[in-house]
């Protein structure tokens, strides 16, 4: 399913009312995958939506954020602009510079965390080596460095098998 529009009145009500049934029944906050389909098309308003009610509850909000390329240092104001908004602790959630054409470019991300962090609760984890995992989409696949199956139940064969040897096969 493809979402191609931004939420309604109704849509924005609804949004809310469950996240704060969720809190009520003992959620701890909320996660959003803004990288992902549906999600991408979600606008900065609609996450705001439901912060607000994760926010009155103490809740926490965490995030795949939009962009981890080009854009990544406006996902991270994004993300900030709703947690300090909604008065949400924030985690950035695998906290990286996609592709390795950015991979440098963490000196500047974390030191706008840093700076961020010194007005409001942000954090992040990051993945303890160079790798990344997602079945959601296939933009990421590159040939700039090397690509290992770790994991197929469909295709149990490929394991351990580079894709560039399975796309040539």
């Amino acid at each position: 399913m493809t979402v191609s529009r931004p939420a309604n009145g109704e849509e924005f009500r609804c949004m809310r009312g469950l996240a704060a049934k969720c809190m009520e029944e003992g959620a701890s906050g909320f996660s959003i995958g803004l990288f992902y389909q549906p999600n991408e098309a979600t606008a900065e308003e609609e996450v705001a939506a439901v912060g607000a009610a994760i926010g009155e509850r103490q809740g926490i909000y965490t995030t795949h954020m939009r962009d981890e390329e080009d854009n990544m240092l406006e996902s991270i104001g994004e993300a900030c602009r709703t947690a300090c908004a909604e008065r949400l602790p924030l985690l950035i959630s695998h906290h990286k510079c996609a592709n390795v054409d950015k991979w440098g470019r963490t000196c500047e991300t974390i030191g706008l965390i840093g700076m961020l962090k010194e007005s409001h609760p942000i954090n992040f984890d990051v993945y303890p080596y160079a790798a990344g995992s997602t079945i959601l989409r296939e933009e990421p696949v590159t040939d700039k460095f090397r690509i290992m199956v770790t994991r197929s139940h469909s295709h149990p064969e490929a394991l351990g098998r580079d894709l560039s040897d399975i796309t040539s096969d």
